[in-house]
């Protein structure tokens, strides 16, 4: 009978892989060849050096093959154990001892396929990889390991494999060896166990298994906390990342949560004043930050304070002019005093954009633009508490701005500070020359920032011009409850951006795939989505709104249809993006523009804010019919 051993060991422990071969030699099993592989730390994970033996021993022709760990001791196996094991099972371990306690195999939860080393005789699901034995008919049924674990579960999941298979699994408890389990000593010991487990659950795991598995998630993410964030904080992109959109999703869901109470207590005049106010500080935002964030996070390095104080000042230039430029408009174009008072009252968020802004972009150079995040999300979930008190006070709208201003002005101080203890500032007066720099770098990013910024407020604007403060109101209420599903886009790009850049570099012909099959997904959902919400918000959302806003419930039901179309465009405009066509997505945005104020000019007039509601679908509609082909241009052109 001819027995292929094969240890896997690292380069450290290859003199005890050689011990190990050399005992199961000394005891006479039966013609037996040795294989020590030697895998690479961190490289190579104990499937593949297992592989690597199998593969190794082909030649040898064995009926037996022994897979065993380099830290094994007191092994008594004799060939009559191990020929009546052979007759009795196709893939079998024995008992071990591994610390104070005595194993017999190891059992899967059924619902959740977690695997668990037993204390008690019993149903073996698994044996240990610590010593493993199989015969040629298993090894010619089931095949190689799987290499997709580095570490753990390989053991669990050859097996499940040869049970799938209909082969004998077990474990022989005439003898006993130890394990002294020197991974014990592995610090992501954890957090490999963790990843195989998920890796295995992946693969076989039923629909019962992942109903359950959605519904424990909190507690499964409760239980791996500090794994989480062990690991995260070891990926500092990742980190910050992950922080950035987290608390991005954060800050939504506080502003939605804001918006339930306005049209609770707020008249739809209010409403639409408040929004109207919104609309005019975010006109021209987009130009307060002219390209300079994203130059300062390419161009800049860490250790220019002068460079960075330069930037700074710039930044705190363009804000004052904007805000400057914001207040002109507003007086000089609607002429309303109580809007230009609440425009003033609200125009320090310019200056604390800037100012947060440059924090964001110098802890992005140190990686630790997490803590521009934690403070952005502590700053506004103490703002969004205070404005809900006062709404719920009933203070009115100058109450309202007057404490944004005061809270904005606040945050641009402490901001100002926490930068001042990361580099010392040197602000001056910007040259020109630096602008026509910053601009020439990112003036496509401009314009789109500021179109795109416009395509979503040109229509609040007209209503106001041609129907009042009245049905602004009820057209953004409306759109509010549609504004919250938008993130079904935005969750989509963080995610399928770093697959698609990937895909471009190593595996064209898998990004038309992913293309179309993200665009036919996505829009499927978003058109589930619709079709639900117009036959559900007639019942839900008036116990949202106040008696004034009901009407928005039929903007919601028509610019619902816009949804599916825009998270086809989100798909496309996301690989024009990583295709480096930016200019198209801004001649979309312009054409847009040009439609919506023609067709909101046209028939706003004859059919109020359902006229604009129409206008949004139907641009996003044309967006999408745009955007797919141009995008399909642009890969054919991708070198």
């Amino acid at each position: 009978m001819k027995i292929a051993l094969i240890v896997v060991a690292l380069k450290e422990s290859k003199k005890s892989a050689t011990q190990v071969g050399a005992w199961f030699k000394r005891a006479r099993l039966g013609e037996l060849r040795a294989f020590i592989v030697i895998n690479q730390r961190g490289k190579e994970g104990y499937a593949k050096g297992v592989n690597k033996g199998l593969k190794l021993a082909q030649s040898f022709r064995p009926d037996i093959y022994i897979v065993a760990n380099p830290d094994l001791k007191k092994i008594k196996i004799s060939k009559k154990i191990l020929l009546d094991a052979a007759k009795k099972f196709d893939l079998w371990g024995y008992t071990f001892k591994q610390g104070k306690y005595i194993y017999y195999g190891g059992r899967l939860d059924p619902v959740r396929l977690t695997g668990s080393l037993e204390k008690e005789r019993g149903r073996v699901d698994f044996v240990s990889g610590s010593l493993i034995c199989f015969n040629k008919k298993t090894l010619s049924k089931v095949g190689l390991w799987n290499e997709k674990y580095h570490m753990y579960y390989e053991d669990v999941d050859y097996c499940y494999r040869a049970h799938e298979k209909g082969l004998r699994v077990g474990v022989v408890n005439a003898v006993a060896y130890e394990h002294l389990e020197l991974s014990k000593n592995n610090k992501e010991k954890d957090y490999n166990l963790a990843k195989s487990w998920l890796r295995f659950f992946v693969s076989y795991a039923g629909f019962n298994s992942w109903m359950h598995e959605l519904v424990r998630l909190p507690k499964t993410l409760f239980e791996y906390r500090h794994l989480i964030f062990e690991q995260l904080k070891k990926r500092p992109f990742v980190y910050n990342f992950m922080t950035l959109n987290f608390t991005s999703l954060a800050i939504k869901v506080l502003n939605f949560i804001l918006f339930l109470f306005l049209v609770r207590f707020f008249t739809t005049n209010q409403f639409g004043l408040y929004n109207l106010v919104w609309a005019q500080i975010g006109l021209f935002m987009p130009l307060a930050d002219l390209g300079t964030t994203n130059y300062g996070i390419f161009h800049l390095k860490k250790s220019s304070r002068k460079e960075f104080s330069n930037l700074f000042s710039l930044r705190l230039l363009l804000s004052a002019v904007i805000a400057l430029v914001t207040l002109i408009y507003t007086f000089s174009v609607f002429r309303q005093k109580e809007l230009f008072f609440l425009t003033l009252l609200s125009s320090p968020v310019v200056l604390s954009n800037a100012i947060s802004g440059s924090f964001l972009i110098y802890t992005t150079l140190l990686s630790r633009a997490y803590l521009a995040s934690y403070y952005s999300l502590i700053f506004n979930t103490a703002l969004i508490g205070i404005l809900i008190g006062l709404v719920a006070g009933k203070f009115g709208l100058r109450a309202l701005f007057l404490a944004e201003g005061i809270w904005f002005s606040f945050y641009a101080v402490f901001i100002w500070l926490k930068t001042k203890k990361l580099i010392k500032l040197n602000l001056s007066w910007p040259k020109m020359s630096y602008l026509k720099i910053i601009a020439s770098k990112s003036y496509m990013y401009i314009l789109l920032n500021f179109f795109a910024g416009l395509y979503f407020k040109i229509d609040l604007l007209i209503l106001q011009y041609f129907k009042g403060l009245n049905i602004v109101g009820i057209y953004a209420a409306g759109f509010k409850f549609f504004e919250a599903l938008i993130f079904l886009g935005a969750s989509y790009t963080i995610a399928a951006t770093p697959i698609y850049k990937q895909h471009l570099l190593d595996n064209k012909p898998a990004v038309k795939k992913k293309i179309i099959r993200d665009s036919l997904l996505l829009f499927s959902l978003g058109m589930f989505v619709a079709v639900v919400s117009w036959f559900v918000s007639p019942l839900i959302l008036p116990l949202a709104l106040g008696k004034e806003f009901i009407a928005a419930v039929d903007v919601f039901r028509i610019v619902i249809f816009a949804l599916p179309f825009l998270l086809v465009s989100a798909v496309c405009m996301n690989v024009l993006y990583l295709l480096k066509k930016v200019q198209w997505v801004v001649a979309i945005f312009v054409l847009q523009i040009i439609l919506n104020v023609i067709g909101n000019v046209l028939f706003v007039p004859l059919f109020s804010y359902q006229a604009s509601a129409i206008i949004t679908v139907l641009c996003e509609v044309l967006n999408a019919a745009l955007t797919v082909p141009l995008v399909f241009k642009a890969y054919e052109d991708f070198g």
